[in-house]
């Protein structure tokens, strides 16, 4: 495997809104095709899988999850909020963020430690909303994500390798 480290401008100078793009963005190439990748996200098709622990910006619309029932683990996201929710702050370490917990096991899976449910699809995306978010028929408490210029700063405080979630159409 070869690794080649890219120089981007926007990645080592800040966004126009002098967001830092973190993550320090690397590709690589397999076969005849480049992945990009970050130390904490990897770049799968419009998607960004998450693995490991760090800061990461993504640059979206919304902010969307997707999540399958397999999910046998736990995978903690701080995201910037535009109205924080102290209830909400779980592991956070800035006030201005928001945690979202998942912590899946034989397609059970709960959110932020409060409400679960069991897994009758396979897959299922949960989309980052003001207030309260919806995930197979039920709600669960979120904070309206902070997006600015499409860019969001998340804090992937753990991504357990047996619980896969990624970030949906969204780029590094």
């Amino acid at each position: 495997m070869i690794l080649l480290k890219i120089v981007d401008g926007l990645n080592n100078s800040g966004a126009l809104n002098g967001t830092k793009i973190s993550g320090d963005p690397f590709y690589q190439l397999f076969g005849d095709k480049m992945i990009k990748e970050s130390k904490v996200g990897k770049q799968i098709g419009k998607n960004v899988a998450f693995f490991g622990a760090g800061n990461i910006s993504l640059f979206l619309n919304d902010l969307t999850f997707h999540l399958c029932s397999s999910c046998s683990g736990i995978v903690q996201i701080c995201y910037d909020s535009t109205a924080p929710n102290s209830a909400l702050k779980g592991s956070c370490s800035s006030f201005s963020q928001c945690e979202i917990k998942i912590d899946g096991e034989n397609s059970f899976i709960k959110f932020n430690d409060k409400i679960g449910v069991r897994f009758d699809e396979t897959c299922d995306t949960l989309r980052i909303k003001a207030d309260f978010s919806k995930i197979n028929n039920i709600e669960i408490e979120t904070c309206s994500p902070k997006i600015e210029n499409g860019i969001i700063n998340l804090v992937v405080k753990r991504a357990d390798y047996g619980c896969r979630v990624e970030a949906v159409s969204c780029y590094l």
